[in-house]
Formats: structure tokens, C-alpha cells, sequence
């Protein structure tokens, strides 16, 4: 019933793509992830088709793993950080991604801010600079490591998550 439902909905706009079982769940994921695809909705083989949300279906969504580097962020009350500003090297320039406000400890947020705060500058080092208010500008010291899904038509990251702080000193 699936594959006939999706055979005719594709014929409209295929969003969806019906694959037949798989043994080799991670085969398949690196495969889709490789297409550039969103990710991979299964369900357990041994389960009988239910509508809303049961333990038997799983959604994996493809993780992209990219460093950026670290151009302003936002302070929090505290000590700590709410969001990272983050860009692209583009030749010499730097290009506006978007930002980061996830994955990272209260205690990783305050560590963060001690980083950057000596790095701080009047003005956005962006190619095409963005007015932000809540933004304080760092000098292109660091980079985040961050995982995000895709990267929108504007180019910027969707549902970036913050991994890791990297010195970059020897480009900044």
C-alpha cells in the first residue's frame, strides 16, 4: 500500500522515495547521506503499519560536520554565551552562515565567552557585514566545530549544533 500511495504522490513532486528492506541499516544511511539526502525513516521489520508516532518507526537524519569560524556572539547574563556567529573562508573573505546556540555545557558557555572576549573589535569582519545588537565582534581567532543537516537556499545552516572550539591562529 505504501509503494502504490508513493508511486502516485512522486508523480506530483517527489519528496519522498520508497526503497524495498535493507539488512545493512548503516550501508543505507551513508549511501543516502552521500545523495545529499535528508535521511532515512524505518521501521521495524517486524511491526505492523500504525499512523503517529510508535517506538517501531525511527527517523536518522543525515549529519554534516563542517568548522567555522567564530566572527561575533551573543552574551548571556551569567558569564556565558547564548549563540555564536559563524562564517565561511571564502578566499580571504568571510561569508555569513548563521548561527550556533546548541550542544554546548553552562560550564562550556562561560568558557567560550573567556575565549573570546580579548578578541573582541568594533566592527563586523563580514564580507557584507550584518547588523546584529545583540552581537559582540571577535576577531577571526577561533573555529566551532558544528553538525547541522543542510545548508539552506540562503545559505545558511540548518539546525547547527555546536561540537567543539578550535584555535585557528595561524589564518586569523
Amino acid at each position: 500500500m505504501l509503494r502504490a500511495f508513493l508511486a502516485e504522490a512522486n508523480g506530483r513532486a517527489a519528496r519522498v522515495l520508497y526503497t524495498e528492506h535493507f539488512e545493512d541499516g548503516a550501508a543505507l544511511y551513508e549511501a543516502v547521506c552521500a545523495l545529499g539526502l535528508e535521511g532515512v525513516v524505518s521501521k521495524r521489520a517486524d511491526a505492523p503499519y500504525r499512523s503517529g508516532r510508535t517506538e517501531s518507526w525511527l527517523k536518522t537524519k543525515c549529519l554534516r560536520r563542517e568548522r567555522f569560524v567564530v566572527v561575533g556572539f551573543a552574551p548571556e547574563s551569567g558569564g556565558g554565551i547564548a549563540k555564536l556567529r559563524l562564517a565561511r573562508r571564502d578566499g580571504g573573505a568571510l561569508v555569513y552562515v548563521g548561527r550556533v546556540g546548541t550542544g554546548w555545557s553552562r560550564k562550556d558557555a562561560v568558557e567560550i565567552r573567556q575565549a573570546l572576549t580579548p578578541l573582541t573589535r568594533p566592527a563586523c569582519p563580514l564580507l557584507k557585514p550584518i547588523r546584529r545588537a545583540d552581537t559582540v565582534w571577535v576577531q577571526p581567532h577561533y573555529e566551532a566545530e558544528v553538525a547541522y543537516t543542510e545548508v539552506t537556499s540562503d545559505g545558511m545552516l540548518r539546525l547547527p549544533s555546536f561540537k567543539g572550539l578550535v584555535s585557528d591562529s595561524g589564518r586569523g
